[in-house]
Protein backbone atom coordinates (compact mmCIF):
# COMPACT_ATOMS: atom_id res chain seq x y z
CA UNK A 1 0.00 0.00 0.00
CA UNK A 2 2.83 2.39 0.80
CA UNK A 3 4.48 1.69 -2.57
CA UNK A 4 1.20 2.37 -4.36
CA UNK A 5 0.75 5.68 -2.54
CA UNK A 6 4.32 6.72 -3.33
CA UNK A 7 3.89 5.80 -7.00
CA UNK A 8 0.67 7.81 -7.24
CA UNK A 9 2.41 10.78 -5.64
CA UNK A 10 5.25 10.69 -8.17
CA UNK A 11 2.87 10.35 -11.11
CA UNK A 12 0.84 13.32 -9.90
CA UNK A 13 3.91 15.44 -9.20
CA UNK A 14 5.34 14.65 -12.64
CA UNK A 15 2.04 15.65 -14.28
CA UNK A 16 1.93 18.85 -12.27
CA UNK A 17 5.52 19.68 -13.23
CA UNK A 18 4.78 19.04 -16.91
CA UNK A 19 1.60 21.13 -16.81
CA UNK A 20 3.41 24.01 -15.11
CA UNK A 21 6.15 23.90 -17.77
CA UNK A 22 3.52 24.08 -20.51
CA UNK A 23 1.73 26.98 -18.80
CA UNK A 24 5.01 28.78 -18.25
CA UNK A 25 5.97 28.40 -21.91
CA UNK A 26 2.56 29.67 -23.02
CA UNK A 27 2.83 32.64 -20.66
CA UNK A 28 6.23 33.55 -22.14
CA UNK A 29 4.78 33.31 -25.66
CA UNK A 30 1.79 35.47 -24.71
CA UNK A 31 4.05 38.07 -23.09
CA UNK A 32 6.35 38.15 -26.14
CA UNK A 33 3.36 38.56 -28.47
CA UNK A 34 1.93 41.39 -26.37
CA UNK A 35 5.31 43.15 -26.42
CA UNK A 36 5.60 42.68 -30.20
CA UNK A 37 2.10 44.08 -30.74
CA UNK A 38 2.88 47.10 -28.56
CA UNK A 39 6.07 47.85 -30.49
CA UNK A 40 4.29 47.35 -33.83
CA UNK A 41 1.49 49.72 -32.82
CA UNK A 42 4.05 52.34 -31.79
CA UNK A 43 5.69 52.02 -35.22
CA UNK A 44 2.31 52.31 -36.93
CA UNK A 45 1.50 55.44 -34.94
CA UNK A 46 4.75 56.98 -36.18
CA UNK A 47 3.98 56.47 -39.87
CA UNK A 48 2.78 59.63 -41.56
CA UNK A 49 1.84 58.04 -44.92
CA UNK A 50 -1.66 56.59 -44.42
CA UNK A 51 -1.30 54.19 -47.38
CA UNK A 52 1.95 52.81 -45.97
CA UNK A 53 0.38 52.58 -42.50
CA UNK A 54 -2.54 50.58 -43.93
CA UNK A 55 -0.11 48.26 -45.76
CA UNK A 56 1.98 47.70 -42.62
CA UNK A 57 -1.17 47.19 -40.54
CA UNK A 58 -2.38 44.49 -42.95
CA UNK A 59 0.99 42.75 -42.87
CA UNK A 60 0.99 42.86 -39.08
CA UNK A 61 -2.46 41.27 -38.90
CA UNK A 62 -1.43 38.50 -41.32
CA UNK A 63 1.71 37.75 -39.32
CA UNK A 64 -0.21 37.61 -36.05
CA UNK A 65 -2.84 35.29 -37.53
CA UNK A 66 -0.14 33.05 -38.99
CA UNK A 67 1.77 32.99 -35.71
CA UNK A 68 -1.36 31.97 -33.79
CA UNK A 69 -2.32 29.26 -36.29
CA UNK A 70 1.01 27.45 -35.85
CA UNK A 71 0.94 25.57 -32.52
CA UNK A 72 4.00 26.19 -30.34
CA UNK A 73 6.43 23.37 -29.91
CA UNK A 74 6.33 21.68 -26.49
CA UNK A 75 9.25 22.50 -24.20
CA UNK A 76 12.05 19.98 -24.09
CA UNK A 77 12.26 17.96 -20.90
Amino acid sequence: MTDLTAAMFFVQSNRARRDMAIRGAQTRIDHREARDITVAMEVLDGLEDSMKAAEVHGELVLRLITRRSIPPEPPES
